[in-house]
């Protein structure tokens, strides 16, 4: 089955389009509109840091193989930022960045067009560039985007905006400015380079366009979402659990019976009060809803032994920085654990695993437990 767009994400309405590997490990697709797309020569797929990815690659220094757009309706993907209610950010997310030629675009059209684009130019053709089209000057970054290297980055761009320009690295802001009303379209028919222009060997496991202006803790959300396995908040499925539930979340269930208090942890949640507010959590808190299979709050849970991870992944825990036993979900299906010894800092990506078991493979009923990220939060 088809990965799809995740309905339920704040920046649903606001995809143009999302590009990517599907579940079948082979396919690159459009997501929004299902659209299998065409792998030219010599671009291949596999698994790297955050899921499978496609890689392009370079064909001479002004041209290169990568993925065609043309398949899509209307010959590619049409962007539109020239006006100010014309927004428009661009979402890459790399598995590695192998090699460039001299100002390396990511979105490739027929012509020098005015359409927001990320690019690699200036020192060791490595400097991360927001541009029009190939523009050769645009909002350069000193950031260099170093071989084989995983990173997410962002443009965002607003016409005529005192603020309408601005890259992000791994969610984390590295350059602004004012746009002075350049804005522009172009119909993006290729991923991976601009014919004609310097090109690009690079294993790339997202693309996404939105035509919004994404905010800087909005990038960073979708940036800390990409926890291995294929997952990330703009789409449903992924790797990351043994099985996948509704929207981001897993759960785990050992022995066998049907699951009645099965314990669901939503990926990144939050560590602060829920939206009602009831409760003043201390900083550095893990704060979870906890739901059955059927979205319902489950109160008064008792006996929960917890372990709470620097490592974001399961082959990257070492030992727990903070664990204990026998908690409790408060009426509101909360359940709050303190994280007070992690090093990481706001915004950082850490995770917790939870479980009623005790200890013992013949425990009836059987437990339940689940594991997630979690981002640390003030």
């Amino acid at each position: 089955m088809s990965r799809t767009l995740d309905s339920g994400d704040a920046q649903y309405a606001n995809i143009l389009a999302l590009i990517g590997v599907d579940d079948d490990n082979s396919t690159v697709r459009e997501f929004k509109s299902g659209t299998a797309l065409t792998k030219e020569t010599g671009v291949t797929v596999q698994s790297g840091n955050y899921g499978y990815d496609f890689n392009v690659k370079q064909n001479g220094a002004f041209n290169g193989f990568g993925i065609d757009l043309t398949g899509l309706s209307g010959g590619g993907i049409s962007i539109d930022a020239s006006g100010s209610t014309k927004p428009i950010s661009v979402f890459v997310v790399f598995n590695s960045l192998n090699a460039t030629g001299a100002t390396a675009d990511i979105l490739g059209s027929g012509s020098d067009t005015g359409y927001p684009n990320i690019r690699f130019s200036g020192t060791n053709n490595r400097q991360i560039t927001g541009c029009l089209g190939v523009q050769l000057t645009g909002l350069q970054a000193t950031n260099q985007l170093a071989a084989s290297t995983a990173a997410s980055i962002c443009y965002t761009f607003k016409y005529g905006d005192s603020s309408g320009r601005n890259l992000y690295l791994n969610g984390s802001s590295i350059a602004s400015g004012a746009e002075a009303g350049f804005g522009g379209t172009g119909l993006i028919t290729k991923i991976g380079y601009f014919p004609g222009q310097g090109s690009i060997d690079a294993n790339i496991a997202f693309v996404v366009i939105l035509t919004t202006q994404l905010s800087s803790s909005e990038v960073l959300r979708l940036h800390n979402s990409l926890t291995g396995g294929g997952n990330f908040a703009l789409l449903t499925g992924g790797g990351a659990g043994a099985a996948a539930l509704a929207g981001d979340a897993h759960e785990i269930q050992s022995g066998t019976g049907a699951l009645t208090t099965s314990i669901v942890l939503a990926a990144n949640a939050i560590m602060k009060p829920s939206a009602a507010g009831a409760n003043s959590w201390p900083a550095h808190h893990a704060i979870y809803i906890i739901n059955n299979l059927a979205g319902v709050a489950q109160p008064g849970l008792t006996g929960i032994d917890y372990a709470l991870f620097d490592g974001a992944q399961p082959h990257l825990l070492s030992a727990p920085t903070d664990k204990g036993s026998g908690a409790t979900t408060l009426s509101t299906g909360e359940l709050s654990l303190p994280w007070a010894n992690t090093t990481h800092s706001n915004g950082q990506v850490g995770s917790v695993l939870i479980s009623t078991t005790d200890g013992t493979t013949t425990q009836s009923p059987a437990p339940n437990s689940g594991y997630a990220p979690v981002t640390v939060s003030p």
